[in-house]
């Protein structure tokens, strides 16, 4: 049952099920962190990526406030930000 967490690790090889998580979810407060290409702009609200060798995390700051989850300013900081899917 999903939506009893509280975080959902989603890894890159459930990617393709990212549209069927999301609406299994709904607006249950849960924070989506994954580790693929393109899954910040698809709506996740954490996702680790590598830049130039170096491990960093995209943040998609709409679907974390649209889910009523808080971001410390010092974690925004840190983060690259990217727009996307956030319904």
């Amino acid at each position: 049952d999903m939506g009893a967490c509280h975080i959902l690790f989603i890894p890159a090889q459930q990617q393709d099920r990212l549209e069927e998580i999301r609406r299994q979810l709904g607006d249950k407060r849960v924070l989506t962190i994954g580790d693929a290409e393109g899954l910040g702009r698809r709506g996740v609200g954490i996702n680790f990526v590598l830049v130039d060798g170096q491990l960093k995390f995209e943040m998609n700051r709409a679907t974390i406030e649209q889910k009523g989850l808080l971001v410390s300013s010092q974690l925004l900081k840190l983060a690259i930000l990217v727009d996307g899917n956030n319904k």
